[in-house]
């Protein structure tokens, strides 16, 4: 018998025709009890049942087993076991096919009829036909859900005039656009930032042209879907007329940040040269930023942000601020710095008493001409002449007024006089331009007309003389004290030749001078000028001085004086000694001084010792020292003891065919 045939009955045996099987199994335990029953019974209509019982017992360490089991050709059969702790039981009972094999109990085989089911082979055609149309179905189904999708929402990549409409709706793309609104980044002048928003309100955002978002919509295909879902392409969209605002407003709206307020905004500075620096001169300053908005360029990048629905822009970024022109590297400036150095070491000092004038890189910084475009550095001349003005202005003190504490205990104020600081403007413009060119350093003394004795409020200081008109008496003061006083004759207010009042100063002092006038030459012997030809003299030709003699017979406006009195004065005077001349009430007086024959005679004698040697330029020495003789009083001629030598000249100056 073959292996297959004793296989075929080992699967038959214990089977009986109608294929039942029933089995029971029990079994119990002393600490808790477990039971079941199964039956089952099967038959050609595949119908199983089948119960368990089952129970287990355990006591101890004792153990039995006992087992009994039945086979039948009518395929019941039944097994139990038992053990002295525990026992079980059970039954099974089922039933096989017809017409097939079984095993009886004694173990003969008898061969029954049995069917085997035909082997099915795969199908490969039948499998393509089925897959493609799963794939066509999913296609499909793609394509319907792609289409309801793409009915209402802008796919992937849709870019609607510059706005990223994906995954939008109409709806939603327009209230995008009217509830619109822009946030503006601006920069500080201390570098940090603001945020200012620019509302869709304010600049009256509107969405006209929907019917141009619906065309979009409509032309959205399956496969653009599909190409915005795989990022590979973006569908821009250009639709005139959907979106637009208010230019007017939108620029109103921009006029309004703060970048443009005067109490926000810093204009931007260029690269200098610094003010001057003791110690390193002039220098390159660098450029600052500042924060002031460029309006044509900030109004250009918001209008493009707003046209792209963009939320927020930075203008610094966008450089919408206005930038210096020039930077601190700018080789001109270079230049300028390296050539100002020159005037950037110069110091000079005006002194003026208490008060001092400096002339640095300070001053200096202001009076020079950078040039911007060759880096030369140059002084404007026009500044040096502006300050030597300002200082004349300032110091000198000719014509002025003063108060003077007079000889007679009371204040007087002299008006007029050209007594004072007088600057020669136009020679210390030149000579201070000339220092500074030259780079020199050092204290200065401006050139003068005309200088005073002090830069004090008293300018004229101790040294003076005082004339008092009313009193018609000479004073003379050296250092703060009175040296000599002396009466005097002034000029002749019947004739209007009246001593004028005011400040003057000594222009000259001379030794027997001859005083010319429209119609008269008179030598003298002291002759000290301070106003024009004005001036202190002595008079021989009078007899007595003071009290009222110039109301009728006084000089031509000179202030005549006793020859010794004149001798003495003369001693005394400097060149640019201040002369007061004043009136002051109740200081008149009757009374006078004489002049005696001998002091008149002085005169003569000085002229006559004058000639010296006789030659052809002895003429008018000559002359003179004559005509004083002449004008002598017969009792001053009697004195003059050297009358011989004048003659003796004459007769010389004959000679020689004068």
């Amino acid at each position: 018998m073959s292996e297959d045939t004793n296989k075929r009955r080992k699967a038959a045996a214990g089977k009986t025709g109608s294929g039942s099987i029933t089995g029971s199994r029990s079994g119990s335990a002393a600490g808790g009890g477990r039971s079941g029953s199964r039956t089952g019974s099967s038959t050609g209509s595949g119908i199983k049942t089948g119960s368990r019982n089952s129970s287990r017992s355990t006591s101890g360490s004792s153990r039995s087993l006992s087992g009994s089991t039945r086979r039948s050709t009518s395929g019941n059969s039944s097994r139990s076991t038992s053990r002295s702790s525990s026992y079980r039981s059970g039954s099974r009972q089922s039933s096989g096919r017809t017409g097939g094999g079984y095993r009886s109990s004694s173990g003969s085989y008898q061969k029954t009829t049995y069917r085997r089911r035909k082997r099915r082979h795969f199908d490969a055609k039948r499998f393509l036909i089925v897959f493609s149309g799963i794939v066509a179905a999913f296609f499909i189904l793609a394509v319907a859900i792609t289409s309801a999708y793409g009915k209402k929402h802008f796919f992937r990549g849709t870019i609607i005039n510059g706005i990223d409409a994906s995954g939008m709706t109409v709806e939603e793309l327009e209230g995008r656009m009217r509830q619109y609104r822009i946030a503006v980044k601006e920069r500080k002048a201390d570098g940090g930032y603001i945020t200012e928003q620019i509302t869709g309100d304010a600049i009256g955002v509107k969405v006209s042209n929907t019917e141009g978002l619906d065309e979009v919509l409509k032309g959205q295909g399956f496969f653009s879907g599909l190409s915005g879902v795989l990022g590979k392409k973006e569908n821009h969209h250009e639709i005139s007329g959907l979106y637009g605002y208010h230019k007017e407003a939108l620029e109103q709206a921009v006029a309004k940040l703060r970048g443009f307020s005067e109490d926000f905004a810093n204009a931007p500075q260029d690269a200098g040269l610094s003010e001057y620096d003791p110690l390193a001169g002039f220098q390159v300053t660098p450029a600052v930023e500042g924060n002031q908005l460029n309006k044509e360029k900030t109004l250009s990048v918001i209008t493009q942000a707003v046209d792209e629905l963009l939320t927020e822009i930075d203008l610094d970024e966008q450089g919408c601020y206005e930038k210096p022109q020039v930077y601190e590297d700018d080789p001109i400036l270079t230049k300028l710095s390296a050539n100002s150095r020159k005037y950037a070491k110069i110091n000079i000092t005006y002194d003026f008493g208490e008060n001092k004038e400096v002339i640095d890189g300070n001053v200096l910084c202001d009076w020079l001409d950078m040039n911007y475009e060759t880096g030369d550095v140059t002084l404007d001349g026009a500044k040096v002449d502006e300050y030597v003005t300002g200082l004349k202005k300032k110091y000198d003190t000719i014509f002025g007024k003063r108060t003077l504490h007079t000889s007679y205990g009371s204040d007087v104020t002299v008006t007029g006089g050209d007594y004072g600081w007088w600057m020669d403007v136009p020679a210390e413009q030149a000579a201070l331009k000339e220092m500074i060119e030259n780079g020199e350093s050092g204290e200065r003394e401006p050139v003068y007309h005309q200088k005073a004795a002090s830069h004090s409020e008293r300018d004229w200081g101790g040294s003076y003389v005082e004339v008092n008109l009313t009193a018609q008496h000479v004073f003379v003061y050296k250092d703060g004290t009175r040296v000599f006083d002396t009466d005097c004759v002034t000029g002749n207010e019947s004739r209007g030749f009246n001593t004028p009042e005011g400040t003057y100063s000594i222009t000259y002092k001379e030794r027997n001078a001859m005083l010319v006038g429209e119609n008269y030459e008179t030598p003298v012997s002291y002759w000290m000028p301070f106003n024009n030809n004005i001036g202190l003299h002595d008079a021989v030709w009078r007899d007595s001085f003071g009290g009222d003699i110039y109301k009728t017979s006084g000089s031509h406006g000179c202030v005549n004086l006793p020859y010794s009195a004149a001798k003495q004065i003369y001693s005394y005077v400097e060149k640019g000694m201040p002369v007061f001349c004043y009136h002051l009430s109740g200081t008149a007086t009757s009374a006078t001084t004489g002049q005696d024959p001998a002091q008149q005679a002085q005169t003569v004698i000085d002229a006559i010792n004058a000639i010296g040697e006789v030659n052809k330029d002895s003429g008018k020495k000559i002359e003179r020292a004559r005509q004083l003789y002449r004008e002598a009083s017969d009792e001053a001629r009697e004195c003059v003891g050297n009358i011989g030598v004048l003659e003796e000249a004459e007769a010389a100056f004959a000679a020689l065919g004068g």
